[in-house]
């Protein structure tokens, strides 16, 4: 929410612009309300500051956020609650009067000081300047932000699926508590690089005023997404929320009472299908062709392998010379030529075995007998 003052001083005319988000920068909000969340800061009121008064841990305070030249960036500037000014008032005032439950933090301190808050926002000032309700238990960091996501372009309301999402409350989100399964929950659309989108998810017991004012404008307009798929027990629950203003703490359902979610189709799948029915009445309008005779480059190829086998074998090497003797080489081939020479005579002709013997005992007596005198 962008804010333009015009302020008139005697012949003067200044226009200040605030800006009133939750983003960090100078896009934060210009006043916000909290437990301090540690005691290091020091309040700026003029009879603190020379003195270094600190604000204790868990006491109620109220910041400034504005431009620290030293470190040139945006920071908060902190007071005691009871040292707040009646600018600050008026700022939180002009900027929340019709809502207070939408003051940045104010969802995150003690109802005690909460009706401290509406008080001043009624006076005009702080009503109980002694006022400190010291809460460590409730001084927790949520950095420029209270904890309200206020850059959601979308809404709607659904069962929760698988229970694997985190509540972004922040006390949830500390903890990191998630929603389970089949319990209702608001779903927040954060932009997301770009054109894209992503989404977060609050408990419904856990969602805020400046939640249900976002949703029931939504309702109002008929523009709120998954309020028709609910079980009538959360959307009775979503509407009597958004009538009273307050979050309502929905029933415990059944496993089988909750609706599932219907599944997106498969479009990839479809696409396949008609990819191969597409396929399929093409191949049967074209009819099959007759597979081609091999080309001529394959006979010569053919050809080229024949001829290289043959010159391979032309290629081979001569056998070995044999080391047989050549008339040996000459005895052995014949003897190959006609098996009937390698056997003895005596086999071939018997008659020779007597010629044979006979020879040897002439020889034998010739040797023995003695010799003549010449």
């Amino acid at each position: 929410m962008v804010l333009t003052t015009t302020m008139t001083q005697g012949s003067k005319t200044q226009t200040l612009t605030q800006t009133n988000h939750t983003s960090k920068g100078d896009d934060a909000p210009k006043y916000r309300v909290e437990h301090s969340v540690s005691d290091k800061a020091g309040c700026q009121h003029a009879a603190c500051k020379p003195a270094g008064v600190k604000i204790a841990k868990g006491e109620l305070r109220i910041g400034t956020h504005q431009w620290f030249e030293q470190e040139e960036k945006y920071i908060y500037m902190w007071r005691h609650w009871g040292c707040a000014t009646s600018k600050q008032i008026e700022g939180l005032k002009t900027l929340f009067a019709r809502d207070p439950e939408s003051a940045p933090g104010y969802s995150t301190i003690s109802p005690e000081s909460q009706e401290q808050v509406r008080l001043a926002l009624d006076e005009g000032r702080v009503v109980d300047t002694e006022w400190k309700d010291i809460r460590p238990d409730l001084a927790k960091f949520v950095g420029d932000a209270d904890g309200e996501i206020r850059n959601a372009v979308g809404y709607k309301v659904e069962v929760t699926g698988r229970g694997t999402a985190g509540c972004r409350n922040p006390a949830c989100k500390e903890k990191g508590i998630k929603i389970p399964k089949g319990e209702l929950r608001l779903g927040f659309a954060i932009p997301f690089i770009g054109e894209h989108m992503s989404w977060q998810y609050k408990h419904w017991k856990c969602i805020s005023k400046f939640d249900i004012n976002a949703v029931k404008e939504l309702c109002e307009q008929g523009l709120l997404d998954g309020l028709e798929n609910l079980p009538e027990e959360y959307k009775v629950v979503v509407l009597q929320s958004l009538e009273t203003g307050q979050a309502i703490q929905p029933p415990k359902l059944a496993p089988d009472s909750a609706p599932k979610q219907p599944r997106a189709p498969r479009k990839k799948k479809v696409v396949a299908q008609e990819d191969d029915e597409e396929q399929g009445s093409k191949e049967a309008a074209e009819p099959k062709r007759k597979p081609r005779k091999k080309r001529t480059a394959d006979k010569l190829d053919d050809a080229n392998e024949e001829q290289e086998a043959t010159s391979k074998k032309k290629r081979a090497r001569p056998p070995k010379k044999s080391t047989i003797p050549e008339a040996e080489s000459t005895a052995v081939s014949e003897a190959q030529a006609h098996p009937a020479l390698s056997k003895p005579m005596e086999e071939i002709n018997p008659k020779f075995a007597s010629i044979q013997a006979l020879t040897d005992k002439l020889r034998a007596d010739a040797s023995t007998s003695p010799s003549k005198p010449s």
